[in-house]
């Protein structure tokens, strides 16, 4: 058999960095990188067939694995052009092999330390390289400051606080580790876990109302097993889309329901017997009402097929606040590739995606990316079929009308145990809200200023700080919990030996002279009026009990102990779009405001409203409809459906938008998306758009779903109306063409 040399790859046009290898079938190429240490570190191409036979991508991608299998981290490798290591190609010809590859100094050896199902790393149990002289004594304490409270985590074996100084022929030394790996533990998470059998439809909750799901650690359609009672994937039945669909269907709700798996989910092994089965593990953190609203999203790759000028269809990624009065402040991750629900794939991810995502959602309501290469300027790994996963915050968008964007801008505090923290906002720029507050331990991290360490934090951290800080240009204080006297000193420290911190980020804005302030005492008289040919656009606040007060008028914060659930949509549907709203701020009666519930019997209350105007252009109705719950002796408790009717105000005007609807549990113009029908939007269009009036009917069989079972529903909508347009045309909820009525 002939040997063949190495041909520099510059004299054939390629990268000048890259080799190539060619041989004849039955032959051997050799590929020998030049310089006495560099090794293999890349398999560009690989080709073993007959110019009139071209290879598929497919049988491609199998040849550089073979090679890369073979070769890679070699400095001289031996590949034989036959059939038996490439397998028949082109059948009756002779075949030629040509490999292009890419040679350099050796990788560094990293050590990975990985724990699975959900668990983090508590300890380092053991640290073992293959030369004992190379480790330092150092190791465990250093995989430990890098991985602790991670799932997983890696670090070079070559960096200098990992091996001694001193030694000799450690160059390419590996490093094994074994952690200690345990569930988190804390009061502010808990780890839950749903199974959906194929035909069944799957749904996943977390245990407190006030948590919503963050994090999908387990999932898989297949046939899953368990190891040690912990559920692991089958490799020989596992769908690989599992995760991120799951991730983004789920994260971010309070509860997630997904169809017939086997609707959503191709058999991953159509030729095993057994019943296919979604399992999945997550894990539920709690997130303050006003901490903004995370919402995810997924896309599979749309692939263009060159040979036939066709495209397979993939939806796109769609992002969309679920309040009509936020936009998408930031992104908290994004990844196009082979991303594992919030986890970038190590060898997949396009470094583009996270500010190609940022410059198409940012300060949008909504947004929409087709996940392709074209679009992110390149592809991560050519022969995968790739996808797309995002999560990302909506908070409320104050900048309306007529104001200026750039000023609302977001501050960050810190200061350390006992000393004095401070945030300060711009001159005539005030508090608006407390975005994230943490004292104990907080890190930083590169999605945000800074995440709470549920080892080592202070539940009444956001409280403290919102109570001291919203309405004000500026507040400080003294961030201590010695007595109880200082501002942390009454809750139980979580953490009585660790030195704490106060971190926050606050936003700061220009308050105009639109919002208003209301108030009435329990059966007083409400009544909300606006300027002179203004109307009521906005309830920026409402709470019937005994809300917080402040020293700024305009600061808002509900008492939990005392404070009507429905205290929002009541305001609501009462005065969006009105010039002037009254009605009794009043529970005991039968068609009271507030009626039946009292949620502080012994408590005289109050109504609190902070609402914003704007001019007048177009006429909205707002409506809030409750099912009407009633007994049949020692029969179940069942719900009657409530009719409502739309009417526009004048003879001429027809509705022509939907600004807002939800069957489920809303507050107002807020979806609480653990309760909430998603057809609501599209069933009131179908019935509204375009008419003077429409009735609705308050019930699961008009739109098609019980949201929650068990729980008592609400309708909420908001309508817009204006003159019958002269083609008319509507203003739909999807973001792609109108719809003509």
């Amino acid at each position: 058999m002939a040997l063949l040399v190495i041909i520099m790859a510059a004299a054939l046009g390629r990268r000048a960095d890259a080799c190539v290898a060619v041989a004849v079938e039955n032959s051997v190429a050799v590929l020998t990188c030049p310089g006495a240490k560099n090794v293999i570190t890349g398999i560009a191409t690989v080709s073993y067939s007959a110019c009139s036979c071209p290879l598929s991508n497919a049988q491609a991608k199998k040849q550089v694995q073979i090679v890369s299998s073979l070769c890679l981290g070699q400095h001289t490798c031996k590949v034989s052009a036959t059939n038996a290591v490439f397998g028949e190609t082109c059948s009756g010809r002779l075949k030629e092999l040509e490999i292009t590859f890419v040679c350099g100094p050796p990788p560094p050896t990293v050590l990975t330390m990985s724990c699975g199902d959900g668990k983090v790393i508590t300890g380092v149990d053991s640290v073992v390289m293959d030369n004992p002289a190379c480790i330092s004594p150092n190791a465990k304490d250093v995989l430990w400051n890098r991985c602790a409270g991670h799932t997983s985590c890696s670090i070079l074996v070559t960096e200098a606080e990992f091996m001694t100084h001193d030694a000799t022929d450690c160059e390419g030394a590996k490093a094994l580790a074994q952690p200690i790996c345990e569930y988190p533990t804390s009061e502010c998470s808990a780890i839950v876990s749903a199974s959906a059998n194929a035909g069944s439809p799957f749904t996943l909750t977390c245990p407190e109302n006030d948590q919503i799901i963050e994090e999908i650690q387990f999932a898989s359609y297949g046939q899953p097993t368990t190891y040690q009672g912990d559920p692991i994937v089958n490799p020989n039945c596992h769908h690989p889309t599992s995760t991120p669909v799951v991730y983004g269907a789920c994260v971010g709700q309070h509860s997630c329901t997904i169809g017939d798996p086997a609707a959503l989910f191709a058999d991953p092994c159509p030729t095993q017997s057994g019943t296919n089965a979604l399992v999945v593990v997550a894990r539920c953190g709690r997130r303050p009402d006003d901490y903004g609203v995370v919402i995810a999203g997924f896309a599979d790759e749309f692939v263009h097929e060159s040979c036939s000028g066709q495209g397979r269809y993939a939806a796109p990624l769609l992002l969309q606040c679920p309040r009509p009065d936020q936009v998408i402040s930031r992104i908290l991750f994004a990844s196009f590739g082979l991303p594992k629900g919030g986890v970038p794939d190590a060898v997949c991810d396009s470094p583009h995606a996270l500010p190609i995502v940022e410059r198409a959602c940012v300060g949008q309501r909504n947004c929409s990316i087709v996940a392709w290469n074209d679009a992110f300027l390149g592809d991560p790994c050519p022969f995968d079929h790739k996808h797309m996963n995002v999560l990302a915050e909506c908070t409320e968008h104050r900048c309306l009308e007529g104001c200026d964007p750039s000023l609302d801008v977001t501050v960050n505090g810190a200061a350390a145990e006992d000393q004095t923290f401070t945030l300060q906002c711009g001159q005539g720029q005030v508090i608006d809200r407390i975005e994230f507050a943490t004292y104990g331990t907080p890190a930083t991290t590169p999605a945000r200023f800074t995440t709470i360490d549920p080892k080592c934090h202070y539940p009444n951290s956001m409280e403290a700080v919102w109570s001291r800080c919203v309405g004000r240009q500026s507040c400080s204080f003294v961030a201590g919990d010695d007595h109880c006297t200082d501002v942390f000193g009454s809750v139980h420290d979580p953490c009585p030996t660790t030195t704490k911190q106060l971190r926050a980020v606050a936003r700061c804005s220009t308050r105009g002279d639109d919002d208003l302030l209301v108030m009435a005492g329990e059966d007083d008289e409400f009544s909300l009026e606006c300027a002179e040919g203004q109307v009521i656009d906005h309830i920026v606040f409402a709470s019937f009990g005994a809300p917080v007060a402040h020293s700024s008028p305009l600061a808002r914060t509900i008492n939990p102990t005392c404070h009507h659930p429905r205290s929002m949509s009541v305001v609501w549907s009462r005065c969006i779009g009105k010039h002037k709203c009254t009605f009794a701020a009043s529970d005991d009666r039968p068609g009271d405001a507030f009626h039946p519930e009292d949620p502080c019997p012994s408590v005289t209350k109050q109504l609190r409203v902070v609402a914003r105007c704007k001019p007048r252009h177009t006429a909205d109705l707002a409506l809030s409809m409750r099912q009407r719950h009633h007994s049949h002796g020692t029969h179940t408790d069942t719900s009657d459906a409530v009719v409502g009717l739309f009417t526009c105000p004048k003879p001429s005007q027809v509705i022509t938008e939907v600004v807002f609807a939800s069957y489920g549990t809303p507050d107002g113009d807020v979806i609480d998306r653990g309760c909430h029908a998603v057809t609501s939007q599209a069933v009131i269009e179908q019935n509204c758009l375009g008419e003077h009036s429409c009735w609705i009917e308050a019930n699961d069989e008009s739109f098609g779903e019980d949201p929650c079972p068990g729980v008592m529903k609400q309708l909420n909508v908001r309508v817009r109306c204006d003159e019958r347009p002269e083609h008319q045309h509507y203003l739909l909820s999807k973001t792609n063409d109108d719809h003509s009525h």
